[in-house]
């Protein structure tokens, strides 16, 4: 006879209420609700919840559990049992027969982008909840959020499977969509470090920092990195030295060079951000062929010493995997699943590519009393969890390291920072860019909703540049407070990474003023609690 199958996990969202008004006094929830596709229940003791789904042969999602929900659990956690712990954030864990995952590593966005009820978080306070009135309002709200987020997760593992990360979807449904499955080559650690150098990020730069008046706009450009995909890339780990010349198919080479610093190429600093200099210096620089025809291409190349290319016989391009999901969004209704996961995936396979594997390891949840029992076993104590610090959180190195291509996402992403370049050169009055975005005076270059050409986002007339990912665009209009959902008033754009202050007090900032931010609420993580942070927010350049 053949082997019985399981049947599959039932699936389960889980969501939590706490007192939002906080300011240095610690979090606890008062309220859980748990949705399975046709039952809401709801629990005021966290035990009763845990021993509710304990014996449930189910999965959980909680959004953004990783930093929050889950880290009210975790005197539950199961000792002896592996913890997955992806960039600090609790990806998986089990109690009981149940698994737990957060569901914003498969959809890293707010609920809100879906479906989120609007309410007056003031009833929420202890001295108002329990009002029948209130509490009703509460319990309706808590179960449409597990409502809404069960559509998101069920609907999606429909289509892309269980996998735990957005990234791991992308990549199966690349390698497995269509009639021919296409193998995905692994490399070498050596292959990894001499490539990842060439890998930097997006650009951001502040062209004029402080604040002034002028007519500009803010710039976008289509779908940047999905444009960028359906060129041709590094493939396969093969490779050719070519010693002090440039490679006749240029664009996906890789050029180590030396030249003077004219603000196209990037260094990367101690603290792995990055900088363009534009003084004129000469540095040695690792670029990608694309980077070298837009620095040529505008004048910017400066008098090149060329000591090392990199040449890829094989070559892939993403265009199928593109033009399924980018026909996909410009058929789709905006307020759709389908439409949010499409626009996810589009930008969610590249990174892939150059994930590190050294920078993950596998965690394990042991009683404090028993740490010793894995000293020889090659796990590191991470810290003690749990309300009373009985529970220890340890780590040991992956048993099997997986490298992908390097080469091909340093070629995407250093194709977007050469395409932004040239839009640079042929703007006037650059205020600031940002990866993909460009505030300028004027732009050169087509206008239009094609994937890989500009569109206008915002126009205005007065600018605060107080540092990277800090500024605020404005069009006359005054500040009005935080509208709907906390979004940004009418007439503004601003970013300030990090932190939430306002518009006039980016300006404040951009002309000299330092200001403190005290976070209202604490920030959460496995192994250092709960923080409150403070902050000295001032201009930089």
């Amino acid at each position: 006879m053949g082997k019985l199958l399981k049947k599959p996990r039932r699936i389960f969202t889980l969501d939590c209420e706490t007192d939002p008004f906080l300011y240095g006094r610690e979090v606890k929830p008062f309220i859980w609700g748990l949705y399975d596709g046709s039952t809401f229940k709801h629990f005021k003791r966290v035990d009763e919840l845990v021993r509710y789904l304990a014996s449930i042969r189910g999965v959980v999602y909680a959004h953004n559990g990783g930093r929050f929900d889950f880290l009210f659990l975790q005197d539950y956690f199961e000792t002896g049992k592996p913890v997955r712990l992806i960039n600090g954030r609790v990806a998986e864990f089990r109690i009981g027969q149940c698994i737990f995952r957060d569901s914003f590593l498969i959809l890293p966005t707010p609920l809100a982008s879906y479906k989120k009820e609007k309410i007056d978080y003031r009833i929420f306070e202890k001295d108002k909840r329990d009002r029948p009135g209130n509490a009703a309002k509460i319990l309706d709200y808590l179960r449409l959020d597990c409502v809404y987020l069960f559509e998101l997760v069920a609907s999606y593992r429909a289509q892309y499977g269980g996998n735990i990360t957005l990234a791991s979807s992308a990549m199966n449904f690349f390698k497995n969509k269509g009639e021919e499955k296409i193998p995905v080559p692994v490399t070498s650690k050596h292959f990894y470090t001499r490539f990842s150098e060439f890998y930097h990020g997006g650009r951001v730069s502040c062209f004029k920092v402080g604040t002034g008046r002028t007519p500009f706009k803010v710039y976008d450009l289509n779908s940047a990195y999905p444009y960028a995909m359906k060129f041709d890339h590094p493939w396969e780990e093969d490779f050719e030295v070519l010693s002090g010349v440039i490679p006749k198919e240029t664009g996906r080479s890789f050029i180590r060079l030396e030249t003077e610093s004219l603000g196209v190429f990037a260094v990367r600093n101690e603290d792995t951000s990055l900088d363009f200099p534009d003084d004129g210096v000469r540095r040695e620089f690792c670029i990608t062929g694309w980077e070298y025809l837009a620095a040529k291409e505008t004048g910017t190349l400066g008098k090149p010493k060329i000591i090392e290319s990199y040449v890829f016989p094989h070559k892939m391009n993403f265009t199928k995997y593109v033009d399924h999901f980018y026909g996909l969004k410009e058929t789709l209704d905006k307020d759709s699943k389908e439409y949010l996961f499409a626009k996810l995936f589009l930008n969610s396979l590249y990174g892939k590519f150059a994930a590190n594997p050294e920078n993950y390891s596998d965690y394990l949840v042991v009683k404090a009393g028993e740490i010793g029992k894995y000293e020889s076993l090659v796990y590191t104590f991470e810290g003690y969890i749990g309300s009373k610090n009985q529970l220890a959180l340890l780590s040991k190195p992956l048993d099997e390291l997986r490298y992908y291509n390097v080469a091909t996402a340093a070629s995407i992403t250093g194709f977007v920072r050469a395409k932004l370049w040239r839009a640079i050169r042929h703007s006037k009055n650059p205020l600031y860019c940002d990866t993909d975005g460009l505030a300028a005076g004027k732009l050169n270059l087509p206008i239009s909703k094609r994937i890989g050409d500009w569109k206008i986002e915002f126009s205005g007339n007065r600018y605060a540049v107080a540092g990277k990912k800090l500024y605020a665009f404005n069009d006359g209009s005054k500040w009005t407070g935080w509208g709907e959902e906390g979004k940004t008033p009418k007439g503004w754009k601003i970013a300030s990474k990090g932190v939430r202050i306002t518009g006039p007090e980016i300006f404040r900032i951009a002309e000299g003023e330092t200001i403190k931010y005290n976070k209202p609420a604490p920030s959460f993580s496995l192994k250092g609690g709960q923080r409150f942070i403070s902050r000295d927010i001032r201009r930089t350049r």
